[in-house]
């Protein structure tokens, strides 16, 4: 095989700008500005790649990720604004498996004063299911500090009494209780201790 056979990497990504996939044309995240507002929040401890080897300002022209996968941690009520802005409308209903969906969560985030932050990740271009997911929140709303959650989950665990006041103080539309419910210090503020909601 010759190598004008080959299409290389670059090419292999200018001939998918025309494809429409999951939520839209191909690197339409790229286009929406969405990986320079999550850049600060990236979560380099379960990345191989430094911050100077993530990005690519070429192929999509404009800031995408090199690698298809980037995980971002904590970001805060006005960046939940942002994306919300951001966002295409068909890819605010993404849903992580039983989570709630992206426009319930970001809006959570958005109205919360500062008592809800979300975690997740975000699909690159280089793939057809390009998108944003959410799929963790983390709150210390007063209204849920008295609650109770056991590691055993024996009956005086209140996992599922906080999960329910969580769902209706945020008013979330996720399909079932989380998987992970526990306590959590803020990682970028240790004073405050809340909870850490995380659906698989």
């Amino acid at each position: 095989m010759t190598s004008t056979n080959l299409l290389s990497e670059t090419d292999s990504a200018k001939r998918g700008h025309d494809a429409i996939d999951l939520y839209g044309h191909r690197g339409w995240s790229a286009r929406c500005h969405v990986w320079s507002l999550l850049e600060d929040n990236v979560d380099y401890q379960r990345l191989s790649l430094s911050p100077t080897s993530l990005w690519d300002n070429e192929i999509w022209g404009a800031q995408a990720p090199s690698i298809d996968y980037v995980p971002f941690s904590f970001i805060d009520a006005a960046q939940a604004r942002e994306l919300h802005s951001l966002m295409p409308a068909q890819a605010l209903g993404d849903r992580q498996n039983n989570a709630p969906t992206l426009t319930f969560l970001l809006r959570a985030c958005m109205d919360s004063e500062d008592t809800v932050y979300l975690s997740g990740y975000g699909i690159g271009p280089q793939r057809s299911d390009e998108r944003i997911s959410i799929e963790a929140l983390w709150t210390d709303h007063p209204a849920l500090s008295k609650f109770t959650v056991l590691a055993s989950h024996v009956p005086a665990c209140e996992c599922q009494q906080l999960w329910e006041a969580i769902s209706a103080i945020f008013h979330l539309n996720a399909l079932a209780a989380p998987d992970e419910v526990h306590r959590m210090n803020h990682p970028h503020d240790p004073e405050r201790e809340g909870w850490w909601i995380w659906w698989d």
